[in-house]
């Protein structure tokens, strides 16, 4: 991270941002969040290809992850019914009302590029234990998008207006069953690929690590799902994480959970493929 980073990033935020409230007229619309969705995941593309600008290529980001964050941030700030859409400005000066928007633009921007900065740094470090590794990669891949956006429904405060809860039951049922899917689709293709046998790797043994693995998660978040839980878990679920209550832990609990079950998961996989490897070098 250098001036080179802060300039990219500072040029982008101007740009999208100012573009965004000009087609909003100062306010915060879908017509200005679509430009401002599209001018932020296409601006920062195309200035970094311009090698001219000392700026724009003076810092190692890889730009998949740029993608990759613009989802994350964007999801966060604009999708979902939790999201800064439910923002009520109490003024009606216009100025105030577009210079808050303008922040929020510029945050989101500069949110977007730190963290395919950090990003791209945290998947070039060097690997050194294969279990915690393996964990950390596969919840970087699989988690933040799927879990920003049911957060993002779960934070939504139903308690407190009865009518809004009724009115909207239907659409976070289907909305939560979209971020399950997603969630699914991510973590078995992401197993998949990671773990795919490359490098020399024994194939049999590895594709019956990649098939425990995935087993494994889905039995788990299978049960939390449709299982029985005990009632005094079940009170603790609750307390922990809060839905519908307008508490940040829905962000929280959720993906902590989620670690924790890939970490079994791979734990499990890893071993069942050594085994396997070991039983083969003896000849059995």
């Amino acid at each position: 991270m250098n001036k080179h980073f802060w300039t990219f990033t500072g040029l982008i935020a101007l740009i999208c941002s100012s573009f965004a409230l000009v087609q909003g007229q100062g306010h915060l619309t879908y017509t200005g969040i679509l430009m401002f969705t599209l001018l932020s995941l296409f601006v920062p593309l195309v200035i970094r290809r311009m090698a001219r600008f000392e700026f724009a290529v003076g810092f190692t980001m890889n730009m998949w992850y740029h993608v990759y964050a613009w989802a994350w941030w964007n999801l966060f700030f604009f999708m979902g019914t939790g999201g800064v859409l439910q923002l009520a400005i109490p003024t009606d000066n216009v100025l105030a009302i577009g210079a808050l928007w303008f922040v929020v633009y510029v945050a989101v921007v500069v949110l977007i590029e730190l963290t395919a900065l950090l990003l791209t740094a945290f998947f070039g470090r060097e690997r050194k234990h294969d279990l915690i590794d393996t964990t950390l990669d596969l919840s970087m891949y699989t988690l933040p998008v799927p879990l920003l956006l049911t957060g993002n429904v779960l934070y939504v405060d139903m308690y407190s207006n009865p009518m809004m809860a009724m009115y909207l039951s239907q659409t976070m049922a289907k909305m939560l069953q979209l971020c399950a899917y997603a969630l699914i689709f991510l973590t078995m293709m992401s197993t998949v690929f990671y773990l795919f046998p490359r490098n020399g790797a024994d194939k049999f043994p590895r594709l019956v690590r990649i098939f425990v693995t995935a087993l494994m998660w889905l039995a788990i978040n299978g049960h939390m799902l449709y299982g029985y839980i005990p009632p005094m878990m079940l009170d603790w679920i609750f307390v922990a994480v809060p839905v519908f209550r307008a508490n940040p832990l829905v962000y929280v609990t959720p993906a902590i959970f989620e670690v924790a079950v890939i970490f079994i998961s791979v734990v499990l996989g890893y071993y069942v493929e050594k085994s396997i490897i070991q039983y083969k070098s003896k000849g059995i």
